[in-house]
């Protein structure tokens, strides 16, 4: 199972760049499907969140104002995704050099995902949502071996508002055969808009739910519910109410104490 989910390395890439900016837009649904919450509007978009020359995710966008490729680089490890839509305009497929994710859609809900190998264009692993209460508040993941379909991640989610408030991660369990608790990470937000809302599907398809806001603390607790790391975050803004700058202080049981900073670009 590790081999077929290595190769999706480069979304989980830029996801993890992406998480310096973890929100949300697609938490709010309306008849069963994703309705975002406020996006950026006019020509201020994000285009570039960067650490350093060796940590950065850069956005491109397409004529009709859609993320149409993102390029990254985390510790020096570039990865690439380039972005298609249907006639919705929702994300239509994400390819990578390694592959490429099919979105499956039940009207206009995003209903499920198929991770295709490049080699022979085989499914090798999927991911179905759950909604409950117009948001969305599961999503397992299963790996394709032989005949069977073996259930390998489930994250679920608790929200304030326009914002996730828990998110919780479990492992499958091959001696118990059931889904077991790994990590719950708890969040705090400031009120300002968080710039990466542009493409609701996007978060799904990096693992990473996007809310409405910028996150100011994460608190991570293992499986006995002990904490593990606490990140906090500060922010400047720019006259238009989005980040600037971005501090990120990493405090992890055990491992020194390590300070971020980034910087937000945006097309004009």
């Amino acid at each position: 199972m590790k081999k077929q989910t290595k190769k999706y390395a480069p979304l989980l890439i830029i996801a993890g760049v992406l998480f310096l900016s973890a929100c949300k837009k697609d938490d709010k649904t309306t008849g069963g499907g994703p309705t975002p919450t406020p996006v950026p509007t006019g020509t201020h978009l994000i285009t570039r969140i960067q650490q350093d020359a060796d940590n950065y995710t850069s956005f491109n966008y397409n004529a009709s104002g859609l993320i149409d490729r993102i390029e990254g680089k985390n510790n020096g490890e570039a990865s690439n995704i380039a972005l298609t839509y249907n006639a919705q305009k929702k994300i239509n497929t994400a390819v990578t050099t390694d592959g490429a994710i099919n979105f499956i859609y039940t009207g206009t809900t995003l209903s499920g995902m198929e991770y295709l190998d490049q080699t022979n264009n085989a499914v090798v692993a999927y991911t179905q949502f759950t909604y409950l209460n117009n948001k969305l508040s599961e999503y397992t993941q299963y790996v394709k071996y032989l005949n069977d379909n073996i259930p390998f991640t489930k994250v679920t989610y608790s929200y304030n508002g326009d914002d996730v408030e828990t998110q919780t991660t479990y492992q499958w369990s091959v001696v118990t055969n059931q889904f077991k608790v790994s990590e719950t990470r708890k969040f705090e937000y400031d009120n300002k808009t968080n710039p990466i809302v542009a493409a609701p599907e996007l978060a799904q398809a990096l693992f990473q739910m996007i809310s409405a806001h910028n996150p100011v603390k994460e608190t991570v607790y293992n499986a006995q519910n002990a904490i593990i790391e606490t990140d906090t975050y500060s922010y400047t803004y720019d006259s238009n109410g989005y980040p600037a700058t971005q501090t990120e202080t990493v405090a992890k049981t055990g491992d020194p104490v390590v300070v971020k900073s980034s910087t937000y670009s945006y097309n004009n």
